[in-house]
């Protein structure tokens, strides 16, 4: 009971953090008219650089209609450009302009200022050691949906 109970808190105080982190993402984006989600696309392609459709589906699990969804509406915007890859006229590459990586940037340096003045009561070794407990976390929860896309795909044959 005792370990249900604490369970309970962590994942309390884990949600907690997330709505934290929507708060700052919401002041990070206070006069930019960005969602999360489109935040999170163009984060991908700048990780990734020059994403062809296909990559980006696979990396962010999204069907091609939804993909291309976005990339229409950040293209209208002007953060991301579409171009046919030379190699191959087939492959439509996608990558951030300036006005996209400058835009990731200012949120980027907002969120990094926050996250400062909160790790600022943090001594370097409890930074070390949460920095440790959420890679494990993180580790356990892919290895889970692992397992779980494993299975499915075993089932389904």
């Amino acid at each position: 009971m005792g370990n249900e109970k604490m369970m309970n808190g962590f994942c309390n105080q884990m949600a907690d953090i997330l709505e934290l982190i929507q708060h700052m993402f919401k002041n990070a984006t206070k006069n930019i008219e960005i969602t999360h989600i489109q935040f999170m696309f163009m984060k991908t392609i700048q990780i990734y650089q020059h994403m062809s459709i296909g990559k980006i589906v696979k990396t962010l699990g999204w069907d091609q209609g939804n993909v291309s969804n976005m990339c229409k509406k950040l293209e209208k915007k002007g953060w991301i450009s579409r171009e046919r890859n030379p190699l191959d006229e087939r492959v439509v590459l996608v990558s951030l302009t300036q006005q996209g990586e400058d835009i990731l940037n200012r949120i980027q340096e907002y969120n990094e200022k926050q996250m400062n003045r909160i790790f600022d009561i943090l001594s370097e070794e409890e930074v070390k050691m949460a920095e440790m407990l959420f890679s494990k976390i993180l580790t356990s929860y892919q290895k889970l949906i692992y397992e779980k896309e494993v299975s499915e795909c075993q089932n389904s044959v």
